[in-house]
């Protein structure tokens, strides 16, 4: 899917003169902000205009919309159908979505006091010189059409608007939780099944005739055992289907004798694992969790979708520490807006965020610093595979721009507060005869002085250790990096897929590599 911006105006609380501007890509997401602010918007807006996502992707649909059509549709999940509409002025919804090659924009105009319509489809083709004319749709040869007396005819494959919408389509919304297992029949709560529809619908994919719903249960329970360190897990429907009965290390558990965290745990992964999502949108992922497993159940999560995850937060700490765009959200005046949250991170204030105090009566004493966000993700899947993910908080320094002295006062701080920190860094070394950047060299060379175990990687970055068959398996591409040749997302992958690629390689394809050794000695 590729990237997309996206600008919204008087949709629920962010007007004309406050807009919002988004932009959706790959990876991990993070929306920041107090309560009421309008996190919870922007993640409903994907979700609620589900049925719009769905008509756009329709071929006789776009080719009447584009005519010229009016189309009454209704908000998903919405019961009266004007709510999102702002609620201060009277203007329509207008959005437009800008993705390669094609800008798209559209309104949603009232018709009375409960309905509304879809209405003034508009694309723009770029770099074409639009005149008079209009863009058309053929449905049958599933091109885009042009012509007007300067350009004459132009056509273009709509393969990639048409999945874009797909895909928008198939995000999956999961709301604040709440123990929604406790809610007695309700069904629905987000893209969640919930309370005994819940328990039903998973005795339902464990035992039914689907091998391919049984074998992702088994991949929740799985994942849930390795997160948890258990050394045996089972999750299972009570008799009565009331309850759920979970068989943890040999012994038997009622559903109320276990931690609320683990019971959000079989929820959101359930529902995300047997809907295949493109991007997961949820909600206040830190409620009922551990500072030490959020971050473990926001990356784990993301591993059932095709693209990523987008979140709303209040924790400043777990957005800065796995997140790589975030958006700050706050109320201005009847208004919401939203703006890229870019504000370099003090070390020793990141620490409060995170709560490491926290982390240190769970007995955390070790601190890995890493260049930024991905390696967070990428170091924490083969700490994993080590047995050591929950002993050692891995922090992201704020990316390559932070690898330099000026910051030696605040690295220094991190020795206050345990003694045992680690740093690896890309050493960006481009042959095997040459020496790593100096600017590198020196800060590890500082950080040696302040008692940190620090590396720089023998070879050019984390991308050149994994294998060609785990690349092949992860991207469906046929690459492989040499130790020294420089990498680039369009020539290989993209730097959001390594933490994926780590997660599927096997630990005899690193172990003994100098990253495997430094890892083994934290």
């Amino acid at each position: 899917m590729p990237p997309a911006k996206f600008r919204i105006s008087n949709y629920r609380c962010f007007g004309e003169s406050h807009p919002l501007v988004f932009d959706l890509s790959p990876g991990f997401t993070a929306i920041l902000g107090p309560n009421n602010a309008g996190k919870s918007a922007i993640l409903r807006f994907f979700y609620e205009l589900r049925n719009i996502w769905g008509v756009l992707q329709n071929s006789d649909n776009l080719q009447r919309l584009l005519g010229g059509a009016n189309l009454g549709i209704q908000f998903n999940d919405v019961i009266y159908q004007l709510e999102p509409f702002h609620k201060f002025n009277e203007s329509d919804i207008e959005i437009e979505i800008a993705i390669p090659d094609i800008d798209v924009r559209f309104l949603l105009k009232k018709v009375d006091k409960q309905n509304f319509n879809l209405t003034d489809l508009s694309l723009k083709i770029k770099n074409i010189p639009i005149g008079f004319g209009r863009v058309t749709f053929d449905p049958n040869k599933k091109l885009f059409e042009y012509s007007d007396p300067t350009t004459g005819r132009l056509t273009m494959d709509a393969k990639g608007y048409l999945d874009f919408f797909k895909s928008l389509a198939q995000m999956v919304y999961i709301p604040a939780f709440r123990n929604a297992i406790n809610v007695g029949e309700l069904e629905k709560y987000g893209d969640m099944a919930t309370g005994t529809a819940f328990i039903n619908e998973w005795n339902q994919w464990k035992n039914g005739y689907n091998h391919w719903q049984g074998q992702r249960t088994q991949d929740v329970i799985q994942d849930i055992r390795e997160l948890f360190e258990f050394t045996s897990l089972d999750v299972n429907a009570s008799t009565d289907r009331k309850s759920m009965q979970l068989t943890i290390d040999g012994y038997v558990y009622k559903q109320h004798e276990v931690g609320s965290g683990i019971v959000q745990f079989i929820l959101v992964f359930a529902s995300a694992a047997l809907r295949d999502p493109s991007y997961i949108l949820i909600d206040e992922p830190e409620l009922n969790l551990h500072p030490s497993l959020q971050q473990k159940f926001v990356t784990s999560l993301a591993t059932y979708t095709k693209h990523g995850i987008i979140f709303g937060t209040h924790s400043i700490g777990l957005a800065r520490s796995i997140a790589d765009t975030i958006y700050s959200v706050r109320k201005t005046g009847q208004d919401s807006t939203a703006r890229l949250f870019g504000t370099e991170p003090h070390y020793p204030e990141l620490l409060g965020e995170l709560s490491f105090s926290t982390y240190q009566e769970m007995g955390v004493e070790k601190i890995f610093l890493v260049e930024g966000p991905t390696e967070v993700r990428t170091m924490q899947q083969l700490l994993r595979k080590l047995g050591k993910d929950t002993d050692v908080l891995v922090i992201n320094l704020g990316g390559s721009g932070m690898i330099n002295l000026r910051r030696m006062h605040e690295i220094a701080e991190f020795k206050r507060i345990t003694p045992k920190v680690f740093l690896w860094i890309d050493s960006e070394q481009e042959s095997e005869s040459q020496q790593p950047p100096a600017e590198r060299r020196k800060f590890i060379e500082e950080c040696k002085k302040l008692k940190i175990v620090s590396a720089l990687s023998e070879r050019r970055s984390i991308e050149h250790y994994f294998s060609s068959e785990v690349i092949q398996k992860v991207t469906r591409r046929r690459v492989e990096l040499k130790p020294f040749e420089k990498f680039t997302p369009s020539a290989h992958w993209g730097k959001n897929d390594n933490w994926k690629l780590a997660r599927a390689m096997e630990k005899s394809a690193w172990i003994d590599t100098d990253l495997g050794k430094f890892l083994n000695s934290l």
